[in-house]
Protein backbone atom coordinates (compact mmCIF):
# COMPACT_ATOMS: atom_id res chain seq x y z
CA UNK A 1 0.00 0.00 0.00
CA UNK A 2 1.42 3.78 -0.92
CA UNK A 3 1.01 6.13 1.76
CA UNK A 4 0.96 10.04 0.68
CA UNK A 5 0.84 13.04 2.64
CA UNK A 6 -0.34 15.68 0.48
CA UNK A 7 -1.22 19.27 0.92
CA UNK A 8 -4.55 19.34 3.31
CA UNK A 9 -7.81 19.89 1.34
CA UNK A 10 -10.79 21.21 2.95
CA UNK A 11 -13.50 18.40 1.93
CA UNK A 12 -16.64 20.51 2.45
CA UNK A 13 -15.35 22.69 -0.34
CA UNK A 14 -14.01 20.13 -2.69
CA UNK A 15 -16.33 17.62 -4.40
CA UNK A 16 -15.01 13.97 -3.94
CA UNK A 17 -14.37 13.53 -7.68
CA UNK A 18 -11.55 16.28 -7.72
CA UNK A 19 -10.39 15.09 -4.75
CA UNK A 20 -10.09 11.47 -6.12
CA UNK A 21 -8.17 13.03 -9.49
CA UNK A 22 -6.01 14.78 -8.01
CA UNK A 23 -4.50 11.74 -5.38
CA UNK A 24 -4.42 9.64 -8.67
CA UNK A 25 -2.00 11.92 -10.13
CA UNK A 26 -0.07 12.53 -6.89
CA UNK A 27 0.13 8.31 -6.43
CA UNK A 28 1.13 8.36 -9.82
CA UNK A 29 -1.89 5.99 -10.92
CA UNK A 30 -2.35 8.20 -13.78
CA UNK A 31 -0.84 10.26 -15.69
CA UNK A 32 -1.51 14.62 -15.79
CA UNK A 33 -1.18 14.12 -19.76
CA UNK A 34 -4.10 11.40 -19.90
CA UNK A 35 -6.09 13.34 -17.68
CA UNK A 36 -5.58 16.77 -20.33
CA UNK A 37 -6.38 14.62 -22.98
CA UNK A 38 -9.45 12.58 -21.26
CA UNK A 39 -8.03 9.79 -20.96
CA UNK A 40 -9.25 9.57 -17.63
CA UNK A 41 -12.77 9.63 -16.54
CA UNK A 42 -13.59 10.05 -13.19
CA UNK A 43 -17.16 9.47 -11.20
CA UNK A 44 -19.28 10.07 -8.52
CA UNK A 45 -20.74 6.85 -7.62
CA UNK A 46 -22.48 8.27 -4.37
CA UNK A 47 -22.17 11.81 -3.10
CA UNK A 48 -23.81 11.14 0.18
CA UNK A 49 -21.09 8.65 1.24
CA UNK A 50 -18.22 10.27 -0.70
CA UNK A 51 -17.41 7.34 -3.69
CA UNK A 52 -15.82 7.73 -6.72
CA UNK A 53 -13.83 5.58 -9.28
CA UNK A 54 -11.39 6.50 -11.62
CA UNK A 55 -11.52 5.00 -14.91
CA UNK A 56 -8.60 4.95 -16.99
CA UNK A 57 -8.26 1.99 -19.82
CA UNK A 58 -8.86 -0.53 -18.50
CA UNK A 59 -8.09 0.39 -15.16
CA UNK A 60 -10.19 0.94 -12.26
CA UNK A 61 -9.75 2.13 -8.68
CA UNK A 62 -12.46 3.46 -6.50
CA UNK A 63 -11.60 6.79 -3.90
CA UNK A 64 -13.33 6.57 -0.83
CA UNK A 65 -14.43 9.94 1.41
CA UNK A 66 -11.65 9.80 4.67
CA UNK A 67 -12.97 13.30 6.20
CA UNK A 68 -16.00 12.57 7.67
CA UNK A 69 -16.30 12.13 11.83
CA UNK A 70 -16.82 8.52 13.61
CA UNK A 71 -20.30 7.81 14.46
CA UNK A 72 -22.15 4.62 15.99
CA UNK A 73 -23.30 3.74 12.68
CA UNK A 74 -19.41 3.84 10.93
CA UNK A 75 -16.31 5.29 10.26
CA UNK A 76 -13.87 4.90 7.62
CA UNK A 77 -11.59 4.59 10.05
CA UNK A 78 -12.20 1.29 10.92
CA UNK A 79 -12.36 0.66 6.90
CA UNK A 80 -8.94 1.51 6.43
CA UNK A 81 -8.18 -0.39 9.60
CA UNK A 82 -9.72 -3.68 8.34
CA UNK A 83 -7.88 -3.05 4.61
CA UNK A 84 -4.58 -2.68 6.68
CA UNK A 85 -4.89 -5.65 8.62
CA UNK A 86 -6.09 -8.56 6.58
CA UNK A 87 -3.72 -7.81 3.89
CA UNK A 88 -1.40 -9.54 6.42
CA UNK A 89 -3.21 -12.53 6.28
CA UNK A 90 -2.63 -14.21 3.10
CA UNK A 91 -5.72 -16.69 3.91
CA UNK A 92 -8.49 -14.48 3.72
CA UNK A 93 -6.95 -11.27 2.43
CA UNK A 94 -8.95 -11.81 -1.12
CA UNK A 95 -12.34 -11.75 0.70
CA UNK A 96 -11.85 -7.90 0.78
CA UNK A 97 -10.76 -5.18 -2.00
CA UNK A 98 -7.33 -4.76 -1.59
CA UNK A 99 -6.45 -1.19 -0.15
CA UNK A 100 -4.02 0.76 -2.88
CA UNK A 101 -3.88 4.28 -0.90
CA UNK A 102 -4.33 6.47 2.01
CA UNK A 103 -4.03 10.07 1.13
CA UNK A 104 -4.51 11.96 4.42
CA UNK A 105 -3.61 15.03 2.63
CA UNK A 106 -7.06 14.75 0.10
CA UNK A 107 -8.71 12.68 2.73
CA UNK A 108 -9.04 10.00 0.40
CA UNK A 109 -8.15 6.04 0.39
CA UNK A 110 -7.92 4.13 -2.72
CA UNK A 111 -9.23 0.79 -3.21
CA UNK A 112 -9.15 -1.70 -6.01
CA UNK A 113 -12.67 -1.28 -8.00
CA UNK A 114 -14.07 -5.03 -8.90
CA UNK A 115 -14.78 -5.15 -12.52
CA UNK A 116 -14.06 -7.07 -15.34
CA UNK A 117 -17.03 -10.42 -14.58
CA UNK A 118 -17.51 -9.17 -10.76
CA UNK A 119 -21.14 -8.39 -10.11
CA UNK A 120 -23.23 -7.27 -6.97
CA UNK A 121 -25.69 -10.08 -5.37
CA UNK A 122 -28.23 -7.85 -5.00
CA UNK A 123 -28.84 -7.85 -8.52
CA UNK A 124 -28.46 -11.39 -8.64
CA UNK A 125 -32.09 -12.89 -9.90
CA UNK A 126 -32.64 -15.25 -6.88
CA UNK A 127 -35.04 -17.10 -9.34
CA UNK A 128 -32.40 -19.09 -10.70
CA UNK A 129 -31.20 -22.36 -9.54
CA UNK A 130 -27.18 -21.00 -9.63
CA UNK A 131 -27.77 -18.45 -6.93
CA UNK A 132 -28.57 -20.86 -4.47
CA UNK A 133 -24.54 -21.43 -5.24
CA UNK A 134 -23.69 -17.82 -4.51
CA UNK A 135 -25.56 -18.06 -1.12
CA UNK A 136 -23.52 -20.78 -0.22
CA UNK A 137 -20.34 -19.77 -1.41
CA UNK A 138 -21.37 -16.21 1.07
CA UNK A 139 -22.03 -18.75 3.97
CA UNK A 140 -18.40 -20.38 3.42
CA UNK A 141 -16.92 -17.22 2.66
CA UNK A 142 -18.26 -15.70 5.93
CA UNK A 143 -16.85 -18.97 7.94
CA UNK A 144 -13.53 -18.69 6.19
CA UNK A 145 -13.44 -14.53 7.39
CA UNK A 146 -14.40 -15.24 10.86
CA UNK A 147 -12.21 -18.24 11.92
CA UNK A 148 -9.20 -16.74 10.02
CA UNK A 149 -9.59 -13.00 11.63
CA UNK A 150 -9.36 -14.29 15.47
CA UNK A 151 -6.24 -12.97 15.27
CA UNK A 152 -6.29 -9.52 13.75
CA UNK A 153 -4.66 -6.82 15.70
CA UNK A 154 -5.63 -3.19 15.91
CA UNK A 155 -9.25 -3.93 15.53
CA UNK A 156 -11.76 -2.09 17.80
CA UNK A 157 -14.80 -3.83 19.62
CA UNK A 158 -18.20 -2.93 18.44
CA UNK A 159 -21.84 -3.95 18.97
CA UNK A 160 -24.66 -3.11 16.76
CA UNK A 161 -26.70 0.41 17.60
CA UNK A 162 -30.18 -1.86 17.84
CA UNK A 163 -28.50 -3.97 20.91
CA UNK A 164 -27.26 -1.17 22.75
CA UNK A 165 -31.11 0.45 22.11
CA UNK A 166 -32.43 -1.60 24.62
CA UNK A 167 -30.70 0.11 27.81
CA UNK A 168 -31.64 3.72 26.14
CA UNK A 169 -28.19 4.19 24.09
CA UNK A 170 -30.21 6.00 20.67
CA UNK A 171 -28.49 6.95 17.79
CA UNK A 172 -29.04 10.57 17.59
CA UNK A 173 -31.16 10.60 14.76
CA UNK A 174 -34.47 8.81 16.80
CA UNK A 175 -34.41 12.11 18.44
CA UNK A 176 -35.25 13.95 15.09
CA UNK A 177 -37.32 11.36 12.84
CA UNK A 178 -40.77 10.56 14.29
CA UNK A 179 -41.45 7.68 11.81
CA UNK A 180 -37.90 5.79 13.08
CA UNK A 181 -38.14 6.36 16.54
CA UNK A 182 -41.93 5.04 16.35
CA UNK A 183 -41.11 2.09 14.64
CA UNK A 184 -38.12 1.28 17.60
CA UNK A 185 -40.62 2.22 20.00
CA UNK A 186 -42.51 -1.07 18.91
CA UNK A 187 -40.04 -2.71 18.71
CA UNK A 188 -38.68 -2.06 22.39
CA UNK A 189 -42.13 -2.52 23.79
CA UNK A 190 -42.67 -6.04 21.94
CA UNK A 191 -41.90 -8.50 24.88
CA UNK A 192 -40.32 -10.95 21.92
CA UNK A 193 -38.38 -8.69 20.27
CA UNK A 194 -36.90 -6.86 23.73
CA UNK A 195 -36.81 -10.62 24.48
CA UNK A 196 -34.16 -11.71 21.60
CA UNK A 197 -32.33 -8.60 22.10
CA UNK A 198 -31.38 -9.27 25.64
CA UNK A 199 -30.66 -12.97 24.68
CA UNK A 200 -28.53 -11.20 22.28
CA UNK A 201 -27.15 -8.67 24.88
CA UNK A 202 -25.99 -11.83 27.46
CA UNK A 203 -24.87 -14.58 24.74
CA UNK A 204 -22.71 -11.39 22.68
CA UNK A 205 -19.21 -13.37 21.72
CA UNK A 206 -16.67 -11.27 20.49
CA UNK A 207 -14.66 -13.57 18.73
CA UNK A 208 -13.34 -12.35 15.41
CA UNK A 209 -13.62 -9.38 12.95
CA UNK A 210 -17.56 -8.97 11.89
CA UNK A 211 -18.38 -7.31 9.12
CA UNK A 212 -21.72 -5.71 10.67
CA UNK A 213 -23.41 -4.75 7.49
CA UNK A 214 -23.66 -7.95 5.49
CA UNK A 215 -26.25 -7.05 3.01
CA UNK A 216 -26.06 -7.74 -0.70
CA UNK A 217 -25.22 -4.52 -1.92
CA UNK A 218 -21.89 -5.33 -0.09
CA UNK A 219 -21.61 -9.06 -1.87
CA UNK A 220 -19.43 -8.92 -5.16
CA UNK A 221 -19.53 -12.47 -6.25
CA UNK A 222 -17.66 -13.65 -9.69
CA UNK A 223 -18.16 -15.81 -12.33
CA UNK A 224 -15.71 -18.17 -10.95
CA UNK A 225 -17.72 -18.30 -7.14
CA UNK A 226 -15.26 -16.12 -5.48
CA UNK A 227 -17.10 -13.52 -2.95
CA UNK A 228 -15.60 -10.25 -1.91
CA UNK A 229 -17.49 -7.90 0.46
CA UNK A 230 -16.85 -3.80 0.42
CA UNK A 231 -17.67 -1.18 2.47
CA UNK A 232 -15.92 -2.29 6.08
CA UNK A 233 -17.09 0.85 7.93
CA UNK A 234 -19.13 -0.60 10.57
CA UNK A 235 -16.34 -3.33 10.75
CA UNK A 236 -15.00 -4.48 14.14
CA UNK A 237 -14.52 -7.14 16.81
CA UNK A 238 -17.51 -8.87 17.07
CA UNK A 239 -20.07 -11.73 17.19
CA UNK A 240 -19.90 -13.71 13.67
CA UNK A 241 -23.51 -14.37 14.11
CA UNK A 242 -24.77 -11.07 13.42
CA UNK A 243 -23.22 -11.37 9.85
CA UNK A 244 -24.88 -14.43 9.20
CA UNK A 245 -28.15 -13.17 10.38
CA UNK A 246 -27.46 -10.58 7.79
CA UNK A 247 -27.36 -12.51 5.09
CA UNK A 248 -30.33 -14.83 5.81
CA UNK A 249 -32.60 -11.15 6.61
CA UNK A 250 -31.46 -10.19 3.22
CA UNK A 251 -32.85 -13.09 1.88
CA UNK A 252 -36.23 -13.13 4.15
CA UNK A 253 -36.37 -9.32 3.15
CA UNK A 254 -36.40 -10.72 -0.82
CA UNK A 255 -39.32 -12.97 0.12
CA UNK A 256 -41.15 -9.76 1.94
CA UNK A 257 -40.79 -7.25 -0.63
CA UNK A 258 -40.59 -9.34 -3.99
CA UNK A 259 -42.31 -12.57 -2.92
CA UNK A 260 -39.74 -14.64 -3.72
CA UNK A 261 -39.23 -18.21 -2.00
CA UNK A 262 -35.87 -18.21 -1.10
CA UNK A 263 -35.90 -21.13 1.67
CA UNK A 264 -33.35 -23.36 -0.08
CA UNK A 265 -31.09 -20.07 -0.39
CA UNK A 266 -31.28 -19.28 3.40
CA UNK A 267 -30.40 -23.20 3.60
CA UNK A 268 -27.48 -23.29 1.19
CA UNK A 269 -26.05 -19.80 3.37
CA UNK A 270 -26.65 -21.99 6.57
CA UNK A 271 -24.94 -25.20 5.09
CA UNK A 272 -22.05 -23.11 3.44
CA UNK A 273 -21.28 -21.34 7.38
CA UNK A 274 -21.77 -24.86 8.79
CA UNK A 275 -18.96 -26.63 6.68
CA UNK A 276 -15.97 -25.47 8.57
CA UNK A 277 -17.59 -28.10 11.39
CA UNK A 278 -18.18 -24.96 13.91
CA UNK A 279 -22.09 -25.94 15.09
CA UNK A 280 -21.08 -23.87 18.34
CA UNK A 281 -20.86 -20.73 16.00
CA UNK A 282 -24.38 -20.34 15.00
CA UNK A 283 -26.24 -21.37 18.45
CA UNK A 284 -29.04 -19.30 19.00
CA UNK A 285 -29.00 -17.74 15.48
CA UNK A 286 -32.87 -17.03 15.40
CA UNK A 287 -32.59 -14.13 17.70
CA UNK A 288 -29.81 -12.39 15.41
CA UNK A 289 -31.74 -13.19 12.76
CA UNK A 290 -35.09 -11.49 14.60
CA UNK A 291 -32.93 -8.21 15.60
CA UNK A 292 -32.00 -8.33 11.57
CA UNK A 293 -35.41 -8.58 10.23
CA UNK A 294 -36.34 -5.39 13.20
CA UNK A 295 -33.39 -3.36 12.26
CA UNK A 296 -34.56 -3.60 8.17
CA UNK A 297 -38.10 -2.50 9.42
CA UNK A 298 -36.88 0.88 11.15
CA UNK A 299 -34.41 1.66 8.05
CA UNK A 300 -37.73 0.63 5.86
CA UNK A 301 -39.60 3.39 7.79
CA UNK A 302 -36.99 6.27 6.40
CA UNK A 303 -37.07 5.21 2.82
CA UNK A 304 -39.14 6.68 0.29
CA UNK A 305 -40.10 3.66 -1.90
CA UNK A 306 -40.98 1.35 1.33
CA UNK A 307 -44.42 1.64 2.27
CA UNK A 308 -45.97 0.36 6.05
CA UNK A 309 -46.73 -2.93 4.51
CA UNK A 310 -43.47 -3.47 4.33
CA UNK A 311 -42.26 -2.21 7.40
CA UNK A 312 -45.20 -4.51 9.22
CA UNK A 313 -44.19 -7.23 7.39
CA UNK A 314 -40.65 -7.34 8.98
CA UNK A 315 -42.08 -6.90 12.20
CA UNK A 316 -44.03 -9.85 11.60
CA UNK A 317 -41.28 -11.86 10.41
CA UNK A 318 -38.90 -10.66 13.09
CA UNK A 319 -41.75 -11.97 15.90
CA UNK A 320 -41.72 -15.43 14.33
CA UNK A 321 -38.01 -15.81 14.39
CA UNK A 322 -38.05 -14.67 17.97
CA UNK A 323 -40.30 -16.75 19.07
CA UNK A 324 -39.00 -20.20 17.46
CA UNK A 325 -37.44 -22.33 19.58
CA UNK A 326 -33.27 -21.89 18.43
CA UNK A 327 -32.49 -25.66 17.79
CA UNK A 328 -35.42 -26.58 16.00
CA UNK A 329 -35.14 -23.24 13.70
CA UNK A 330 -31.48 -24.40 13.21
CA UNK A 331 -32.67 -27.98 12.04
CA UNK A 332 -35.60 -26.49 9.82
CA UNK A 333 -33.72 -23.97 8.14
CA UNK A 334 -30.94 -26.56 6.88
CA UNK A 335 -33.24 -29.33 5.91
Amino acid sequence: MKSLTSVPASPASDAITRRAMRAAIELELVAPSHVVNTGVRCRDLSQSNGVAIIESGKDRWVVKDASKPATPEGSWRREVAVYSGVAKCGHVANLAPALIAHDEGRQVFVIEALVDQWLRFDRCDLRTTWSNDIARNLGRALARWHTQTRDVAGIEPICPWLITARSGDRLEVFDHNEALAGVLDRILDNADLSGALKRIEDAWRSSCLMHGDIRFANVFFHVDGRIRLIDWETAGWGDPRWDVAGALQELISNELMQRLDTATHQAAVVEGYGSNGDEESIEGLPDFVAARLAMRAIQLAGWAEATDEHVDAHMSAAQDWAQINRTTQLELVAT
